[in-house]
């Protein structure tokens, strides 16, 4: 279509530079990334000492906890201000196939996590439903059948009510 027609959509572009609005992207290629993505996973892994104090020994104990990964803290580590900068990525053909793999490891930790016993039930439950794509399915959806016969058997009821009330008024007017 030709420019200015109803129906067509031209880039957004700052009036002063002629340039789209907002930073340029961080990042230009997949390359760049991929190295800041496995730095992001060895950091997890490796965790963060925890100082404890066990009460039987008297003494004080370190411990190297594994980090849970997370799609903000992938953010985070690329540099990205925020979780949206993140999906915008993901949306480029270019970094579709480094992101969609880097959100399947950190998925399959969740599940294992949860598996194993390390993670809550809940919290696994919330992170699939909420940041990976998995259906909410309530118990409402699966007993719809149930509740559809409850509404036919109550209309029936209420219709059957309403008859015998009639049947009496009509009694009671012949008596009088």
């Amino acid at each position: 279509m030709p420019k200015g027609q109803p129906g067509t959509k031209s880039p957004r572009k700052s009036r002063a530079t002629g340039k789209p609005p907002g930073p340029p992207p961080k990042f230009s290629s997949p390359d760049q990334m991929q190295p800041l993505i496995d730095q992001y996973f060895a950091t997890c892994d490796a965790g963060t000492p925890t100082k404890y104090f066990d009460k039987r020994r008297k003494t004080v104990v370190t411990i190297a906890d594994s980090e849970p990964y997370t799609m903000e803290g992938l953010a985070y580590e690329l540099g990205l201000n925020s979780l949206q900068s993140l999906w915008d990525y993901i949306k480029k053909p270019l970094f579709v196939s480094i992101l969609s793999r880097a959100k399947l490891k950190i998925v399959r930790q969740w599940v294992t996590k949860s598996f194993n016993g390390q993670y809550s039930d809940r919290f696994a439950t919330f992170q699939l439903i909420a940041n990976a794509g998995y259906p909410n399915i309530n118990k409402t959806e699966i007993n719809i059948g149930i509740g559809i016969d409850l509404d036919k058997r109550l209309n029936q009821a209420n219709t059957l009510k309403l008859a015998n009330k009639t049947a009496d008024t009509r009694k009671l007017q012949e008596v009088n």
